[in-house]
């Protein structure tokens, strides 16, 4: 309802000015506090990450970070421009939202059954579907199913990566792979928006960045031959 009464900068000034005012109160409730020893016996089938090759795994983290920036930059701009599907623009981020909270709590309970690398490459699969979905199709069921793959594994993705690589380098892999993400964050929307200002539409940046995902799931597949060789 803002959305047609405010300018797009009025609306990031307010979201700005709820989030100050909500700040002081997670800073009151984020503080050190003794927590009782766990009592529970451990799981013994519950699948524990083994580090996997460092440098195939920065790869294909870093590509990641490449892929899905642009599909999180220019979803709605796509979704805004199929002819019927307009309206879904603005909800189709709110799906992502929605499909970001139980993300991190379904995957990790699938690592520890069938293991991280291999929750890892499914992670992949599907976020690569859920980015090619809108592409290929201007239904709106491709669109809200995209949303979902995309809100419920981008997140989940750095959830699994991290526990496979944080050890590499001495224990600055979790610096490194960060580092690696970040870079592919900012070189993504930067490619993808010079494609944008051409003669491209936005579903060619989609297809592409889906792409960009493909050669990170095979960067993490040679890790993991890698680590079985």
């Amino acid at each position: 309802m803002l959305v047609s009464t405010l300018y797009s900068s009025t609306l990031w000034v307010l979201v700005g000015a709820i989030t100050a005012v909500l700040a002081p109160v997670a800073l009151i409730l984020v503080r050190e506090r003794d927590l009782p020893a766990s009592r529970r016996v451990a799981d013994p089938r519950r699948r524990v990450p083994r580090p996997l090759p460092f440098w195939p795994l920065f790869v294909g983290y870093t590509l990641q970070g490449l892929g899905y920036s642009v599909f999180a930059t220019f979803i709605v701009a796509l979704i805004k421009t199929r002819p019927g599907i307009e309206d879904l623009g603005d909800w189709v981020w709110i799906v992502t939202g929605l499909a970001i909270l139980p993300s991190c709590l379904f995957w990790s309970r699938i690592a520890e059954r069938i293991g991280f690398s291999l929750a890892l490459v499914t992670a992949y699969l599907a976020q690569i579907v859920g980015v090619l979905l809108p592409v290929v199709s201007g239904a709106p069921a491709a669109a809200l199913l995209g949303a979902v793959l995309f809100g419920g594994t981008f997140i989940a993705i750095t959830l699994l990566t991290m526990p496979l690589g944080r050890n590499g380098l001495g224990g600055r892999g979790f610096a490194v792979l960060t580092a690696g993400f970040g870079l592919g964050q900012m070189v993504g929307p930067y490619v993808a928006g010079k494609l944008v200002a051409g003669a491209a539409d936005y579903t060619l940046p989609l297809a592409a960045s889906a792409g960009v995902l493909a050669a990170g799931l095979l960067a993490v597949l040679w890790a993991i031959r890698g680590r079985a060789s």
